[in-house]
């Protein structure tokens, strides 16, 4: 089966604190890691959660993957809160297969609320930065 990953692509996103670290396309899923860190702000009261309407879609195309399921990050109603704001978090979301070659993809929280969140409006597979895993 093959399995690509892409470390470290571009992207175009609002939020200066969520860093996307890698995609993994395979037949079965698709796979995004991402870094946080909360801000100032977030410090004692803060919390993150994933929102059960999260979509991928390909960039330019209509069909929109659903959000499958996640590790260490909670889909609303559920959230981690924040001790501190040096705490990190690493964290992945899986969505429905999209095909296995190089694309840009987006990835969008809510619909209504394009400008915060977990927007992602061109994520770059580029095969200068792919992986083949087998």
């Amino acid at each position: 089966m093959k399995r690509l990953l892409f470390i470290e692509p571009s992207y175009i996103t609002n939020s200066d604190n969520l860093k996307l670290l890698r995609v993994e396309l395979s037949a079965n899923y698709t796979k995004i890691d991402f870094g946080y860190q909360p801000t100032e702000e977030q410090k004692g009261v803060g919390n993150i959660k994933i929102p059960k309407e999260t979509y991928i879609s390909i960039v330019n195309e209509k069909k929109k993957f659903k959000l499958t399921s996640t590790e260490n990050i909670a889909i609303e109603p559920k959230q981690l809160n924040f001790k501190t704001a040096t705490d990190w978090l690493f964290f992945s979301i899986y969505f429905e297969p999209v095909p296995v070659k190089c694309c840009d993809l987006k990835l969008m929280e809510k619909k209504t609320n394009a400008e915060t969140g977990f927007n992602f409006y061109s994520i770059e597979l580029d095969k200068k930065k792919q992986f083949e895993i087998k």
